[in-house]
């Protein structure tokens, strides 16, 4: 690919539009054009998703912007294992929460936790509330969170609690949460542990513990709310005791403990929570902390963090009617992260005015309608403690209510040939598919034309308009600008045999997208027609090994294409395409072995050695070669004798420069082995910008050998294996008589107008000539084509 080139024009493209009129965001001491990588959508009822690009700094912004006003939209935090104390994925999170009526649409990572090695889980730290339930007692830390009348409100919570029994009265210090190195660790402790915190206590061994169950009914922890509870039992902790069903334990130590004494199965307990900001009451239904630093209030900055970190971060707008979940990328070249500083300036950008910083780092991650959206910095998903989840309520149904084109760039370079997906979501705006099928195009004449199949081709003329697409009675429309975009043939080189013509891929840079032109829109021609030849539509056939130019033009644009012509010689070669490895031009490396002689074997080689000691025995044998032409299968033979195999390793690299790692284990057989790769099972073998594929090296473990014993390991394959007849059909010759001719578009002519039965399956799978998986006129086409090119 014209890798360098191609990122040249996208700088030009994009300075071009922004001479056109492009957001600027003003982020620190710098003013960046903003690039959309995902377009604003509708991501579930009342959400819509968008991701940004700030090159100038650079930084990656992720936002789901949620409408409080949809009724259908719900805000819910979650727990980590559906525990208080407890690790999952984000993703697993979202999955394990989401059913018919409750469809997870969005979420990002929640609250800072602390790990413990004890528990091997992570504490969220802030405190939470679920669903109207205090799931964990709050810790004057920055939270957000939202009443029962959907309010957002961003603040530091402060929690207190109580148990009274008869004319006692003391002091509840936590709920579901363990003490922490900065907190208090004074010997008298009071943790209320229910159901929530998971389906055992902390694994404790001193102190005296209260098993309780409800008064009536159910327990509901509210925030701000008594339970009435009848004792158990008393007793001594023997490790980590189980919570039994809508029961509850409260465990004491120190003086506490004193006051389980006068506590017997059968008597009133009466727990109380008290949640407040500034001493007032708070009626929360939804609360969930950070790293408590509250970023910004009132549209001023409130806390300081001058590091630049990944984010995740969550703010609401000046009336409340709108919270922002943002997810900024950090800790690499494409994206730095962010001060708190900064990411105050991208709320406001925006449009909130109130934000608090939530966890960041390698937890930072967001997830729309099932996929991650952001570039965790960590790579993997990390597990973290809880989460935040945007909640489609609406009645459950699959009817299609709304659809919309694919969210993309809409600014499309002329002459362009595309296909667009339709999104399809029910009348509430929950996604149900991103593939609708069965829909009608149409478009304003001046921007373009939909074929039958729904493909569009942008017209030849710079010009604005809509799109159209119906799907029943439900319709929608999408403004596009048709633009002169700067033309260019994808690949700088490829290459093709006899059995793989390749069809020149032209592009379109317009801005934000890079698109499909036909090909057959340039004038095509070869510079040597004995290597391989070029029809019309832009399909290279092979013809003899060589290297010719394939020339694309049209008007004053000319561009060229490198073909290398490489038929198999035979099916099975060795991996240099030659007779017989020699020794000499290959590298040996080896730990346990000495006294190494190496000779040519078949198509690979044998090595002799003696057994020394060694922590990690291997054998790499080494050289860089390119593979020729398009090889089906990567094939090693080998037979170890008295050697014990543990693992084989083969390093690839594509021409693009992408290393495959292939990896196979070896079970304890004797005799020789044979070990296939398919290079479709690990490189797409459709780009041809892949190859030439390059061997690196093959790196063989195996056990301990005996110090002093003489081995023998023979390699007699390393071998390229071609999946091709011994006479290549080419392309175009339909009816297989060895040439192409008017009789072969006859033949193709005739299964368009009889179908199947027109033909037996060898041909008809030569009839589809251009490789797009069905016959039609535009094969027939191509055959006639290619005879007026010869």
């Amino acid at each position: 690919m014209k890798k360098r080139t191609l990122l040249l024009l996208c700088t030009v493209a994009l300075m071009t539009l922004a001479a056109q009129g492009r957001d600027l965001w003003t982020v620190g001491s710098l003013t960046s054009e903003v690039d959309t990588l995902i377009y604003p959508h509708l991501a579930g009822p009342g959400v819509t998703c968008s991701k940004y690009d700030l090159p100038a700094i650079p930084l990656k912004v992720s936002v789901m912007e949620v409408d409080l006003t949809n009724p259908y939209i719900q805000f819910e935090t979650c727990l980590g294992a559906d525990r208080a104390v407890g690790n999952e994925t984000l993703v697993s999170m979202a999955t394990r929460n989401s059913w018919p009526g409750h469809e997870v649409v969005g979420a990002t990572n929640g609250d800072f936790f602390m790990t413990s090695p004890a528990l091997e889980v992570g504490i969220p730290v802030s405190g939470q509330v679920r669903r109207g339930e205090l799931v964990s007692s709050t810790h004057n830390r920055a939270c957000f969170a939202l009443d029962a009348q959907r309010r957002p409100l961003i603040d530091r919570l402060q929690f207190s609690g109580q148990v009274q029994c008869g004319g006692t009265t003391f002091k509840l210090g936590l709920v579901n949460r363990l003490r922490q190195a900065y907190e208090d660790q004074a010997d008298n402790q009071s943790i209320l542990f229910t159901g929530s915190y998971g389906p055992a206590t902390y694994a404790a061994t001193t102190g005296t513990m209260v098993a309780l169950r409800p008064a009536q009914g159910a327990f509901a922890w509210r925030p701000n709310g008594e339970e009435r509870c009848i004792v158990d039992s008393v007793f001594t902790p023997t490790g980590s005791m189980p919570i039994a069903a809508e029961r509850a334990i409260l465990w004491l130590k120190g003086s506490y403990a004193d006051y389980a004494a006068s506590l017997s199965a059968g008597q009133e307990v009466t727990v109380t929570f008290s949640v407040t900001l500034s001493g007032q009451a708070m009626n929360l239904r939804e609360v969930v902390g950070g790293s408590n630093h509250i970023i910004m209030r009132n549209g001023a900055v409130e806390d300081a963090w001058d590091e630049r970190h990944p984010r995740t971060c969550v703010g609401f707008n000046a009336d409340s009617t709108h919270v922002y979940f943002v997810v900024i990328d950090g800790r690499s070249r494409e994206s730095l992260g962010s001060s708190l500083a900064e990411t105050a300036d991208i709320f406001r950008a925006l449009g909130a005015v109130t934000a608090v910083n939530l966890d960041g780092g390698g937890s930072s991650c967001m997830l729309v309608n099932d996929e991650i959206i952001n570039s965790p910095s960590d790579g993997p998903v990390r597990a973290v403690g809880n989460g935040c989840l945007l909640i489609a309520s609406a009645p459950s149904t699959d009817t299609i209510g709304i659809i919309s084109y694919e969210p993309r760039c809409y600014n499309i370079s002329t002459a362009a040939s595309l296909r667009f997906s339709v999104w399809g979501y029910n009348r509430y705006g929950v996604l149900k598919t991103r593939q609708l099928q069965g829909c009608t195009f149409s478009c304003d004449e001046q921007v373009g034309r939909f074929d039958a199949d729904g493909i569009f081709t942008a017209s030849t003329q710079p010009a604005q308009g809509y799109l159209y697409v119906s799907y029943g009675e439900v319709t929608a429309r999408q403004a596009v600008n048709i633009v002169n975009g700067r033309w260019m043939l994808q690949d700088d080189s490829v290459v093709v045999d006899c059995a793989h013509p390749y069809r020149v891929r032209v592009v379109g840079v317009s801005g934000f997208s890079t698109d499909a032109i036909s090909p057959a829109t340039l004038t095509w021609r070869s510079t040597d027609p004995d290597v391989c030849q070029v029809d019309s539509a832009g399909l290279v056939y092979a013809v003899a090994n060589g290297e010719a130019l394939v020339v694309g033009e049209r008007g004053d644009y000319c561009d060229t294409l490198t073909v290398f012509v490489q038929n198999p010689m035979e099916r099975v070669t060795t991996v240099e395409n030659v007779p017989m490895l020699d020794p000499a031009t290959w590298a040996f490396t080896q730990s346990g072995g000495k006294d190494r002689t190496i000779t040519a074997l078949d198509h690979g080689f044998q090595v002799d050695f003696t057994g020394v000691t060694s922590r990690n025995p291997y054998l790499k044998i080494s050289k860089q070669v390119t593979l020729w032409g398009l090889p089906d299968t990567l094939r090693v033979r080998l037979a170890a004798g008295d050697l014990s195999l543990k693992t084989l390793k083969v390093l690839l690299q594509t021409a693009r420069g992408e290393r495959i790692t292939l990896e196979q284990p070896f079970d304890t057989v004797a005799g020789e082995q044979v070990l296939d790769w398919p290079v479709d099972s690990f490189c797409d073998v459709a780009a041809r910008s892949n190859y030439p594929l390059t061997l690196l090296y093959y790196y063989i473990t195996y056990a301990s050998p005996t110090p002093g014993a003489d081995y023998s390991l023979c390699i007699p394959g390393l071998e390229l294996v071609y999946d091709c007849p011994e006479t290549v059909v080419p392309v175009g010759d339909v009816n297989g008589d060895g040439q192409i001719t008017i009789a072969d578009a006859n033949v193709i002519i005739s299964i368009i107008l009889n179908g199947d039965a027109a033909a037996d399956a060898a041909a008809l799978a030569r009839a589809d000539v251009n490789g797009d998986g069905v016959v039609t006129i535009a094969d027939a086409n191509a055959v006639i084509a290619h005879i007026l090119a010869a």
